[in-house]
């Protein structure tokens, strides 16, 4: 029998602060929602829970944004359809993600956060899939939106090649093209400086 009164990860007021961890990925299924206890509530896209939802907090840095990602396909990470969201110190849902297979990773991004606040990261699983995962921290802006917009001018008269570029993941960015018949769904920017003809 092992007993402990320090509240952990598992509940939000043990969230643990993975600031530190910004830029930089942990490896080899460093958290895990094995025995975690349901806790507040299932973020509006999860399909179901909360289930075994542990939780993350961070302070925000200078760039106001923050990239998320939950990894379960690699070595020793078990947990299969994985929940991801973030929230404000209000736990008002900014923006979550749902499973979208049993071993496929989550990413999400969120700009507009106020520089210095804590932030909360909450991780679940679908019911009966708990297990190991890691996480990925990053403030650097990416082409998932605007302020990110990825320059493209070294691929001008060139082609990409293997699938370079994805809207997997990617956020509804400023508003839709006047021709598309819906969106944004999930945009990203490229930028180019035109040259004479």
């Amino acid at each position: 029998l092992c007993l402990s009164d320090a509240v952990d990860y598992d509940f939000k007021q043990g969230a643990l602060d993975v600031t530190p961890l910004i830029n930089s990925c942990t490896s080899g299924g460093t958290y895990t929602t094995q025995f975690a206890t349901p806790d507040q509530t299932k973020a509006p896209c999860w399909s179901n829970g909360p289930n075994n939802n542990v939780w993350f907090k961070f302070t925000a840095t200078s760039t106001g944004f923050i990239n998320a990602k939950v990894k379960v396909s690699g070595a020793g990470e078990t947990m299969q359809n994985p929940f991801l969201a973030i929230y404000d110190a209000s736990l008002n849902p900014l923006t979550c993600q749902n499973y979208l297979g049993a071993k496929t990773d989550l990413s999400l991004s969120y700009l507009g956060l106020t520089p210095g606040n804590t932030y909360y990261i909450v991780v679940d699983n679908y019911a009966g899939y708990a297990g190991s995962f890691d996480l990925c921290l990053s403030d650097v802006v990416d082409y998932d939106f605007k302020q990110g917009a990825l320059d493209v001018d070294a691929q001008m008269n060139r082609v990409t090649s293997g699938g370079t570029y994805t809207t997997s993941y990617a956020t509804p960015d400023q508003f839709k093209a006047s021709c598309w018949s819906n969106g944004p769904n999930n945009n990203v920017w490229f930028q180019f400086t035109a040259v004479t003809a």
